[in-house]
């Protein structure tokens, strides 16, 4: 059996679910930040975590380095590689790469080296597929340490190549 709506519920109604489906897209882009659902699943599922500066690796995930070095050994690049794959596989083919690094040694050399290892990380990406002109590839020195350069485990920590992915 069929109800009838009245005529005048008609317009109510359509405009009702109108602002439905108009909030649902507005809140589905500010949670997402202009990313899908299957890229963000993949992102969490690579150890990419929201950050307010797009998604990053976790603490857990950075990739750090040995005093003085910006070398990737093969199981970095393995996992680096899978990383690229498994983010090119869901349309993202754009990333900021940015390198650091602790407190010992010149500001000038500190520069030099993180670019070093920010690029040592991008040539993998690379490698994997990415374009190199959909990289930014940063080297910030010993700007924005996430430990105390007070300690060894603290310099360790900044001793780091961060990956950043950002919808626009």
């Amino acid at each position: 059996m069929m109800t009838r709506l009245s005529p005048s519920l008609l317009p109510l109604l359509i405009i009702s679910a109108s602002a439905s489906l108009l909030s649902g897209c507005q809140t589905n882009m500010t949670v997402t930040q202009g990313l899908s659902n299957r890229q963000i699943a993949v992102l969490k599922q690579q150890g990419f975590v929201p950050t307010s500066r797009g998604w990053s690796f976790s603490m857990d995930d950075r990739l750090l380095f040995a005093i003085n070095d910006a070398t990737i050994n093969a199981d970095e690049a393995t996992s680096i590689s899978h990383i690229a794959s498994a983010l090119l596989g869901v349309g993202i083919d754009r990333a900021r790469i940015e390198g650091y690094a602790d407190d010992t040694g010149t500001e000038e050399y500190n520069e030099a080296l993180s670019q070093r290892r920010a690029q040592a990380v991008a040539n993998v990406i690379v490698l994997s597929g990415f374009s190199a002109a959909n990289l930014s590839v940063l080297g910030l020195g010993e700007r924005d340490p996430v430990e105390s350069n007070q300690t060894a485990a603290g310099r360790q920590q900044n001793r780091r190549v961060v990956i950043l992915i950002s919808a626009s």
